[in-house]
């Protein structure tokens, strides 16, 4: 009984420090939706978020199409800032930004008039 005891005990061992690694990829290209509203001459807007929402810069950017927020992951938002060569920056702490102009909403456009 002692040596099936030491047998499980020995394999809860090695199992419990086997941990599959797990891989993550960032694309390189913008995630397929955004390359389509781009491609489609849809208003793209790429704002940045501020602190402490971007969470140090690991999410960087609020992405808006046609005045809906794209929901994207972390690895699809810094896939847009660097397809679009787009460095992230802190925003400048103005009324505007604590209004959430940019992160909850869009800025508001002005057309000019050539559409």
């Amino acid at each position: 009984m002692l040596n099936y005891k030491l047998k499980i005990l020995l394999i809860s061992l090695l199992l419990g420090g086997c941990k599959p690694s797990t891989m993550v990829t960032v694309p390189s290209s913008p995630p397929p939706v955004v390359a389509t509203a781009i491609l489609e001459g849809k208003e793209v807007q790429v704002n940045t978020l501020p602190h402490p929402f971007n969470l140090e810069g690991e999410l960087p950017f609020a992405v808006w199409v046609d005045g809906k927020r794209l929901s994207l992951d972390m690895h699809e938002l810094q896939a847009v800032g660097k397809a679009l060569n787009i460095e992230f920056k802190q925003p400048n702490d103005t009324p505007e930004l604590h209004s959430g102009e940019g992160w909850l909403y869009p800025f508001p456009l002005v057309k000019d008039g050539s559409n």
